[in-house]
């Protein structure tokens, strides 16, 4: 890729919360992205969505 195309991490999971600023000054790193739903799971804070009648 030699630095020229734009990469989006994908940080999933509690290390990569804490490295997230490490990890975006990568060269080559656009932006971050985060997966909320993995992310709840793997700090015990699971989403409740109430059900609709």
């Amino acid at each position: 890729m030699e630095g020229k195309t734009p990469v989006i991490p994908l940080c999933r999971i509690g290390p990569g919360i804490e490295e997230a600023n490490n990890i975006a000054k990568v060269q080559g790193v656009f932006r971050l992205a985060f997966g909320s739903g993995d992310l709840r799971r793997g700090t015990g804070r699971e989403c409740r969505i109430p059900k609709r009648p």
